[in-house]
């Protein structure tokens, strides 16, 4: 810059860019001289003052700044005055040219800068205006600073990220772009831009340098970027992620972005309003996307109003896909989320964890699929604990993980759990322990223990379908109480419900392969039109509705024999109580086609005969 000049002085070959000069004087300068085109074509005006010159130099400024001399055929476009200049040494000579009418504050395409070198990169990023618009050139650009950008309304953009590569230089110990870094700004927009962290070539103490960082700004939309290794690599928390959103952020977009083999994290977010959409994930350390980040000074900050939609992942070798962990009770935990319709794949510990202990609500966990790989850590496929109320997980399909297919836990309440398929889980299918829930329309098939498993109070079990569980079909066990399980379906399991809870109602199951029996500690039940080979039932306050006969028999060295009162054309439902644990089989009776009575035959839990008294109910 001219010492006496406070606008740009820009130099470019004949024929050439001036590259520098900003997008709103280049085009009056060009409209004003005739010539104004996209591609930046040289002045041609013909030279009233017979001015000669090899290589055009452009200066712009307010009027007043013309610097008092400058080279013969040098141009000053006065910004303010949008007059044209230009030197024959001595003096300035303004043409008197007609300026054609132009809009020049929005021009989609045109570019205050395009830079194709590092230093260019840099110095662009550097003295950005508000409204700017930098592209940059295919190639790589291997900096030595953050890319702080702290001005609104601006653009940066490359030629795709496999053409335009961010490559800090061999012991830079930076990040990528930091959005933000030094004062709030609004309306910013990055595209199309590869970003590799060199992280062997870091020194080991430097922590979090990001990819994409998005810190005190609102409205940022990142799109179709990439990021891989980056510092620290393989590092939780503290190590490099791909994008970060921290918690001063609002209004954030990440949108068809994608990492590989990344340093921590390929996007984690705090803030809020923000959308994780439609991003790749291949080969990752830990989570896909995190609901959280962890700040510098250690703390954890969760995201709020988030939607992480349509994602795919591939093989993260120490994280989840999607979820958020631990973190300050006495702090909201993420809320108002919404995780739909994501795909994770190949070796990972869940597809969704939210095991927070804070505070957590209004969550919808929606139309997810997850496959998990081969994983020598025992994990459930979606996995929510800690205090979480307005929870709705659906329309879920998980198979193939290592500890259960859904396990809800914590001490929240108002939990939906309706339509998920759940398919060869190493344990149960779905567990519940949270109260007030709806567990509805469920399949659960194969799980190598229980189909379904609660251990809280008032919780509804309605419409599910178990089938060829290793163990139990529905287990209702001992601590939990009220519990509603009506018009479930359980095929190829021989003990297809466990009642182990009290003040229970068990209603419309339908197994005619399997028995229903009552735990010894189970009581005050109501069992009710049920469809099952047999029930055993202990409770001495328990009812079971629908039982037309009751008998009182002794059974002696473990045999027994009952005659009932009526003849049945169809084969009753059988229940025996006792104050004894027990274990029992029947042999019927039948005369003319008739059912009409039973042989028992009573074991205890070692298969050695026993004499007791019991009760049998004969049930229509």
């Amino acid at each position: 810059m001219h010492p006496d000049d406070d606008g740009r002085r820009l130099a470019a070959d004949s024929g050439g860019w001036p590259t520098g000069l900003s997008r709103r004087a280049y085009l009056k300068l060009m409209a004003a001289t005739g010539v104004a085109t996209a591609s930046g074509a040289p002045l041609s005006q013909t030279n009233p003052l017979n001015l000669t010159h090899e290589a055009t130099v452009y200066w712009s400024g307010p009027e007043a700044g013309k610097p008092s001399s400058a080279p013969v055929g040098t141009w000053y476009f006065a910004t303010d005055t949008n007059r044209l200049f230009v030197s024959t040494g001595g003096r300035w000579h303004w043409l008197s040219i007609s300026t054609p009418a132009l809009q020049t504050k929005r021009l989609s395409g045109i570019a205050d800068r395009v830079v194709s070198t590092t230093d260019g990169l840099e110095a662009a990023i550097e003295e950005l205006s508000r409204g700017d618009t930098v592209v940059l050139a295919p190639g790589t650009y291997r900096t030595s600073k953050w890319l702080r950008i702290d001005r609104d309304d601006v653009t940066v953009r490359g030629a795709g990220p496999r053409a335009t590569l961010v490559k800090p230089a061999d012991g830079a110990n930076v990040g990528g772009f930091h959005v933000g870094a030094r004062r709030r700004v609004n309306n910013v927009r990055i595209r199309g831009i590869g970003f590799h962290g060199n992280h062997s070539t870091m020194d080991d103490e430097v922590r979090r340098c990001h990819a994409f960082l998005v810190d005190d700004a609102e409205t940022v939309a990142i799109e179709d970027c990439y990021a891989t290794k980056t510092h620290p690599y393989h590092e939780h928390d503290a190590g490099g992620s791909g994008f970060c959103v921290r918690e001063s952020a609002s209004n954030v977009s990440l949108v068809g972005n994608r990492t590989h083999d990344i340093g921590d994290r390929g996007i984690q977010v705090a803030g809020r309003d923000i959308v994780v959409a439609r991003n790749q994930f291949t080969d990752g350390f830990d989570r896909c996307i995190s609901l959280e980040v962890r700040q510098p000074d250690g703390r954890k900050r969760f995201a709020e109003s988030v939607s992480v939609v349509n994602n795919v992942g591939r093989n993260n070798s120490d994280g989840s896909f999607v979820g958020a962990s631990q973190g300050p009770t006495d702090e909201p935990g993420p809320g108002n989320v919404a995780i739909v319709g994501n795909v994770a794949a190949g070796t990972h510990r869940r597809t969704v964890y939210l095991g927070v202990e804070a505070r957590m609500e209004n969550v919808a966990i929606v139309g997810n699929v997850g496959r998990q790989a081969a994983f020598d850590e025992r994990r459930s496929g979606i996995y929510v604990a800690g205090h979480v109320s307005n929870l709705t997980v659906t329309g879920n399909t998980l198979s193939d993980y290592s500890l259960h297919g859904i396990e809800l836990v914590g001490n929240g309440s108002g939990v939906v759990c309706a339509n998920n398929t759940v398919a060869r889980p190493s344990r149960t299918g779905i567990v519940v322990d949270v109260e007030d829930a709806v567990v509805t329309g469920n399949r659960v098939s194969r799980p190598r223990r229980d189909g379904i498993v609660v251990e809280s109070t008032d919780v509804s079990l309605l419409g599910n379908a178990v089938s060829n569980p290793r163990d139990v079909g529905i287990h209702i066990s001992e601590p939990a109480k009220r519990v509603s399980a009506i018009g479930n379906r359980i095929r190829n399991a021989s003990q297809a419900v466990s009642v182990d809870g009290n003040q229970c109602v068990v209603a419309g199951t339908v197994a005619p392969d399997g028995t229903l029996s009552e735990g010894p500690d189970a009581d005050q039940n109501v069992l009710f039109g049920n469809l099952l080979r047999s029930q055993t039932v202990r409770g001495q306050q328990t009812v079971v509705v629908g039982g037309s006969e009751r008998h009182a028999v002794t059974v002696d060295d473990g045999e027994a024999a009952v005659a009932f009162e009526r003849r049945y054309h169809r084969k009753p439902t059988l229940s025996v109580h006792s104050d004894d644990p027990i274990l029992w089989s029947v042999d019927w009776v039948r005369d003319d086609g008739d059912y009409v009575g039973v042989g028992l035959s009573v074991v205890d839990s070692d298969q050695t005969p026993v004499s007791t008294a019991a009760t049998v109910r004969v049930h229509t």
